[in-house]
């Protein structure tokens, strides 16, 4: 069990915590992640209204989740016409398995680039 903790008193060993440092998440971007983890699937006005922030803000960050393949959207029928999205999140059990590529690949770029100097 990890122990020490950043400056936000969080564990740095929460893999969430470790997805925002190799990806470069916003703290609210992860927020995100955590809320479409334990809410399941969630609107763009919903995720915005939970975590207090500005639709706009909440848009951009799922946008960027939706980049980095960490969510999937799907639209659905309104009742009363039109459509919304759903945002839900990508199990962390995959995210964690990406991670693990990402870092394996640019472990073997660094390595080729030092052979190479």
């Amino acid at each position: 069990m990890c122990s020490r903790t950043n400056t936000r008193s969080q564990s740095i060993c929460d893999p969430l915590e470790i997805l925002r440092c190799i990806m470069g998440l916003s703290f609210l971007e992860v927020a995100a992640y955590r809320l479409l983890r334990s809410e399941g699937p969630l609107t763009v006005k919903e995720v915005a209204e939970r975590l207090g922030c500005s639709r706009p803000s909440a848009q951009k960050a799922l946008s960027r989740l939706m980049d980095l393949r960490l969510l999937q959207r799907r639209r659905v029928l309104r009742r009363e016409g039109g459509y919304v999205y759903l945002y839900r999140s990508i199990p962390l059990e995959e995210v964690k398995d990406e991670c693990i590529q990402l870092i394996l690949r640019l472990s073997r770029l660094i390595a080729e680039r030092q052979r190479t100097a």
